[in-house]
Parts: structure tokens; sequence; C-alpha cells
């Protein structure tokens, strides 16, 4: 069962969203990314290839100052927050059932779950008010999803092709890169139920999906610099316009 205090994150969140997508709209924060993906579908490749893209144009405002909150990120803020997580357990992104999360935080002396999880959500809200930030997993496109000026992807590929890249990267068997990328996009599915009500493989979600096997991590990246610098444009825009009105 899940605590009072979680219970009630989704109807916090909610409001915050509400709340912070009208200061965003009216003060004309940059724009952010979100990456969804189903395990070993090249989120980290994609999200470094668009870093390289958005540095071959330094003199575009839109494009300078981009950074990434992956795991490593996500673990430095948490530790400011005096939440010591250790950096395999962020990269895993794996949902704990209670009893496995008690049993954590006895024997491995670990913060409860829920805290993580919670403190993870506001970190990933107060970057995004600011912007440029391209978000991996963790929930970001439902922590952010009334915010105006976000981008939500989600990348998806064959199961067979995924196993291939995974089984490689941890350099394990196939059987074993099996059972672990399935587990993998389990747990994602089930922290995206639990915390938002919302099912992650609902292509209303995001706004593209693409299938890694069949669009290059290049084409992807040129496509998302085109589209933040359209957002952008628009942003300013909209900002001039309300500045002279």
């Amino acid at each position: 069962m899940l605590t009072a205090e979680v219970e009630k994150l989704p109807s916090f969140l909610e409001a915050m969203n509400y709340r912070t997508a009208d200061a965003g709209g009216r003060n004309g924060f940059h724009g952010f990314l979100t990456i969804s993906r189903q395990a070993g579908a090249g989120a980290h490749t994609l999200a470094h290839a668009v870093l390289e893209e958005f540095a071959q144009e330094p003199e575009d405002p839109a494009l300078a100052g981009w950074t990434l909150f992956d795991a490593a990120m996500c673990q430095k803020r948490l530790a400011e927050a005096r939440l010591h997580v250790p950096l395999e357990r962020l990269r895993a992104e794996t949902l704990r059932s209670a009893m496995d999360d008690l049993g954590y935080q006895i024997f491995a002396l670990q913060p409860p779950q829920d805290d993580i999880l919670e403190k993870t959500f506001h970190i990933i809200q107060s970057l995004a008010l600011k912007g440029k930030v391209i978000f991996i997993g963790r929930g970001a496109v439902a922590v952010t999803r009334c915010l105006p000026q976000g981008i939500h992807i989600r990348l998806v590929a064959p199961l067979s092709r995924r196993l291939e890249r995974m089984a490689a990267y941890w350099q394990v068997p196939a059987v074993i890169a099996r059972r672990r990328v399935l587990e993998e996009d389990d747990s994602r599915a089930r922290l995206m139920r639990r915390y938002f009500g919302l099912d992650i493989d609902d292509p209303l979600l995001y706004d593209a999906v693409w299938n890694t096997d069949r669009l290059p991590t290049a084409h992807i990246a040129a496509l998302l610099l085109r589209w933040v610098k359209q957002k952008e444009a628009r942003r300013s825009g909209s900002s001039e316009a309300a500045r002279s009105s």
C-alpha cells in the first residue's frame, strides 16, 4: 500500500503543474526535452547526439547552455538535499515493492524510495522551469506535462534489437539481457501507473514516438534541433508581443 504522503503526490504535482505552466507562459522560460524510452532504445546516445548538434551552433541563444539530467546529475541533486543514493540504483530506475524497499532501508541504510522519488520530481520541476535541460526517464514527461515549453518524445525499437544492444553494453549473455530489459521496461511502466495513473506506452503522452531501429539517431537529433529553434522563436515572439501590448 502507498503511504499517505505518496497517495497525495499525484494531486500535488497536478496542482503545481498548473501553477508553473501559467508562470512559464507569462515569463517565457526556455524549452526543455523529455525522453521516455524502452530499455535499449538508445536514449543516452540520442541525448548526447542532441547536445553535440546544439554545440554546432553556439551563437544561437536557443541552443546554448543545455545540460543533461541523467542518473549522475540526479545523484548530485539528491545529495544536495541530503538523500544519498548509489549511482547504480538511480541508473536502474527500479521501482521496488514496499517490502523490498523496507529491506533496503534497514540493511543497506538507504533512504525510503518514496522520499527519493518525491524529491526527484521536485528537482525535475525546478529544472524544467528554468529550461534548457534534457531529461531521460524518471517520470519527467508526467511531472512536466503541463509546462508549455516542453518537447516530449518516446523512443522504441524491436525487442531483438534492444537485446542485442544491451547484451553488448552490459557484457552479459542474451538470456540475462532479456530478463533485465524486460524488468526495466516493467519497472518504468509501474512507476508511471503508480505515481501518475498513466500508461507509459500511450502515444498521446508524447509529441513524437520514434523507432530508433528505423530512424538514425543523427536524424532525430537534427529534427529536435529544428524543433527547439521553432519553439524558441515562438516563445520569443509571444514575449515580445506581450511586452508591446
